[in-house]
């Protein structure tokens, strides 16, 4: 899903809970996927991304899920190094990444991921389309 700027700024009208990423948001952890999370933070600050985080610290569906949108919408599962991804994950992330608006990631932290994540994260925007 590609966004103007006009459909961008709708959006954040609509949704507050949106964002800019700012350094209050930044966390003070020292697990792999915190760490992740910051350095994500971080990206997401320097390259204009909006977004939001949700952590479920348990359950057969714990992780850590990150939504950024810029040009794109990126929803990414965040986990541990030898966190397994659930069945439950694992079908919700390809009914999303089918609908080919969405890219769609399962980031381990502290693996080669962290070098995947920061790639994604620091691409320079795409040019805006018009709409027909």
């Amino acid at each position: 899903m590609t966004f103007t700027e006009a459909q961008f700024k709708a959006l954040l009208a609509e949704r507050p809970q949106l964002r800019m990423v700012d350094d209050a948001d930044v966390v003070r952890d020292d697990r792999p996927e915190a760490v992740m999370l910051a350095e994500i933070q971080r990206l997401a600050k320097q390259h204009g991304w909006l977004g939001e985080h949700t952590w479920n610290a348990q359950g057969p569906n714990s992780g850590l899920q990150c939504l950024l949108v810029r040009e794109r919408v990126v929803l990414a599962l965040i986990l541990g190094p030898r966190q397994k991804i659930s069945m439950a994950q694992q079908t919700w992330l390809e009914v999303l990444r089918r609908t080919g608006d969405v890219d769609v990631y399962c980031w381990h932290a502290g693996t080669k991921d962290q070098a995947v994540m920061q790639e994604r994260l620091s691409r320079r925007r795409t040019p805006e389309r018009s709409e027909p």
